[in-house]
């Protein structure tokens, strides 16, 4: 072999076990945070939670970690719901001039 096809051969075995070893940009998950919520992407399509949760399945380790994230937010949605209500309720009855009655 001389050194051009030797060069050659050298460069398509590189380019080929990068790519094997290489995570492929279309199949990656990426996630933004914004307005005070994480948005999930694969290329250019948003995931859902639940399709997240498929993706994830296969990873036992982050099949874990998304299924505790989901059980927190749906805990802190419910808490926050009824915080805002506890606030608000009082706040509504001093701007309509009514008062409590327990």
């Amino acid at each position: 072999m001389d050194m051009k096809n030797y060069t050659l051969f050298l460069f398509f075995l590189i380019v080929c076990i990068s790519s094997i070893y290489g995570q492929v940009p279309k199949d990656s998950v990426t996630m933004e945070y914004y307005r005070g919520r994480y948005l999930f992407y694969q290329g250019p399509k948003t995931l859902t939670m639940n399709e997240v949760v498929k993706i994830f399945h296969s990873n036992e380790q982050a099949f874990e970690e998304i299924k505790s994230a989901r059980a927190t937010s749906t805990f802190a949605t419910i808490i926050m719901g009824a915080g805002t209500m506890l606030i608000g309720w009082p706040i509504g009855n001093l701007i309509d001039g009514s008062t409590m009655q327990f």
